[in-house]
């Protein structure tokens, strides 16, 4: 009588436990997942629609290209479904303007793998710079505009990029004054994949902006940062 009993029991707390995890774990794990801000990549080929409020009668503010990078900073309160896709809205920062909004449908975490890898915010993991709070970092746009900058700081570097097979071509290169200086226009970087989030670049012809890096290889890495 005991044993049976004791069986019961046994039976009754395992499903308990069943239970719950089948039906609370998904929402634990979900909201775990959508801890904001957060960063996103657009996986739309044609292109994101930027709406002025969260709904599709919002005036449409612009695009976000294909493989763009965004920071997502808040969602909506409802769920909706636009073509056939259910979701919620986001809101981005562009630049100053803080109130943008996406469709969730169309954002990703990861970049889409027909996409160039090299796309997206990078970090250069092994930058001798002097100021230990500075960081460098290294942007490769959507629209094709690459800059490297100092992070926390104004120091830029501009220009456009192209890539064939794995060399990247930055060309039209200008910056502004500070700590960075560079003396060419043109440059030809050869591209080596570690994986997903790691990449090794190797300046062909000059070395990269002076006061940052003295070698022709440089490791980077995707960037985490959520404010740039």
């Amino acid at each position: 009588m005991y044993n049976n009993y004791l069986e019961d029991w046994m039976v009754r707390k395992i499903i308990i436990v069943l239970l719950f995890y089948f039906i609370y774990y998904p929402f634990y794990v979900y909201s775990q997942s959508e801890e904001l801000p957060r960063i996103m990549f657009v996986n739309a080929p044609a292109g994101l629609r930027i709406r002025s409020e969260p709904s599709i009668s919002g005036n449409i503010k612009g695009i976000l290209l294909y493989g763009e990078r965004i920071i997502i900073r808040e969602k909506s309160n409802n769920i909706v479904t636009i073509d056939g896709i259910t979701d919620y809205w986001y809101r981005i920062r562009i630049r100053a303007d803080e109130q943008n909004w996406i469709f969730g449908g169309y954002i990703s975490e990861y970049l889409s793998s027909d996409l160039p890898i090299i796309l997206g915010l990078w970090d250069d993991i092994n930058s001798p710079f002097v100021w230990d709070y500075y960081r460098v970092g290294y942007r490769f746009n959507s629209n094709y505009e690459f800059s490297f900058f100092i992070k926390e700081t104004g120091h830029v570097v501009y220009g456009s990029w192209e890539m064939n097979d794995n060399i990247i071509r930055i060309f039209d290169i200008q910056h502004i004054e500070g700590h960075i200086s560079v003396d060419y226009t043109e440059e030809f970087i050869q591209l080596e994949i570690i994986d997903s989030e790691n990449i090794v670049l190797t300046f062909l012809n000059n070395t990269p902006p002076e006061f940052v890096n003295n070698n022709k290889t440089i490791q980077l890495r995707r960037s985490p940062d959520i404010w740039w």
